[in-house]
């Protein structure tokens, strides 16, 4: 903790005093001390992050049968969910085929807790999907092994299991690149359910086989699982306000390609 010797005039008015956070002497600023106490304040309210040891997972192939896995965005212009990535304008088909920036900052994201109710459920592990492709249409089968196949389960969690099925809740959402947007999806099975049950997509685990299969109605008529944007509550509103955007700007560099350092500065010239 820095030591900082003041000296305060009284004037028969209230005094402001800047008092440090902390109860022990480290070297470490007045910012540094209110990080500090952010970070333990955190990890007492969540989960903490633990790098731990994880299992995988694969997708169970019951029947041999492939599923589909369908995200659905919802276009304003058309006031319609559609199965595309341009149709909504979120990107264009160029930056599509030449997989811009954008598209490659782009990525799925599966979320995976032990339960559906917003005030019991822990999250067990999150994973990414990156590649994205050109629509979001994605075939889950043991021949096409895409991102989506693997799941990557803590072993910690497994452990504590005292049964070889588990059943817990998946949640998906999209991060826009180019807009710095998340996109909040739910089951589209459950419509018109007014639980936390509408965003989520029952999972089962089996733990003697390794293997990870979403259990929901769709799949036994289309063997499609539907994701629908949620779209027009506060709640999208709160997610996408839980992050901060930055733009990260490429640099700008000077003409010519040689440097010549001298005493009054530095030239760049073309040899």
């Amino acid at each position: 903790m820095p030591i900082i010797k003041e000296v305060v005039k009284f004037n028969n008015q209230e005094i402001n005093l800047k008092i440090n956070l902390g109860l022990q002497n480290s070297f470490i600023g007045y910012q540094q001390e209110i990080d500090n106490i952010t970070n333990a304040t955190t990890n007492k309210l969540i989960n903490p992050v633990i790098d731990q040891e994880v299992r995988v997972f694969y997708y169970d192939n019951e029947g041999y049968q492939s599923k589909a896995l369908n995200f659905y965005f919802y276009d304003f212009t058309g006031n319609s969910y559609i199965s595309n990535f341009t149709s909504p304008q979120i990107f264009t088909q160029k930056e599509l085929d030449s997989q811009s920036p954008c598209v490659r900052n782009s990525f799925f994201m599966l979320e995976f807790f032990d339960s559906y109710d917003f005030y019991k459920q822990n999250k067990i592990f999150t994973t990414y999907w990156t590649n994205i492709g050109k629509l979001p249409i994605y075939s889950i089968s043991s021949y096409n092994l895409n991102e989506f196949y693997k799941w990557f389960i803590p072993l910690s969690f497994i452990n504590s299991q005292t049964n070889n099925i588990i059943t817990g809740y998946t949640k998906f959402s999209f991060y826009d690149g180019k807009m710095g947007k998340i996109h909040i999806f739910y089951n589209q099975d459950y419509e018109t359910d007014s639980t936390s049950k509408k965003m989520y997509f029952k999972t089962i685990l089996n733990i003697n086989s390794r293997t990870w299969k979403i259990s929901t109605p769709s799949l036994t008529t289309s063997f499609t699982i539907k994701a629908k944007e949620y779209i027009g509550d506060l709640f999208v509103e709160k997610i996408n306000n839980s992050f901060d955007k930055f733009h990260n700007l490429s640099p700008s560099y000077p003409n010519g390609n040689m440097i010549t350092y001298t005493t009054t500065g530095v030239t760049y010239s073309t040899i």
